[in-house]
């Protein structure tokens, strides 16, 4: 397998990638958001981590 990345912002790369888009041997991953990576990075967690923590904490802080 190959992996092959292809800028999509550019009018050259969206005919590329249409091109090759519905070739059965042609899988496309959704971009990775900017947003989530700088989150990431800046200590965010998903959500169910999240909840798991703070499910622990609230025992532990009430002993139940």
């Amino acid at each position: 397998m190959t992996t092959v990345h292809i800028e999509d912002s550019t009018p050259e790369g969206r005919f590329l990638l249409d091109l090759i888009r519905n070739h059965k041997s042609v899988t496309i991953e959704p971009k990775e958001s900017e947003a989530w990576a700088k989150a990431v990075a800046a200590g965010a967690v998903p959500l169910d981590d999240f909840n798991a923590r703070f499910e622990h904490e609230i025992r532990e802080t009430y002993k139940q």
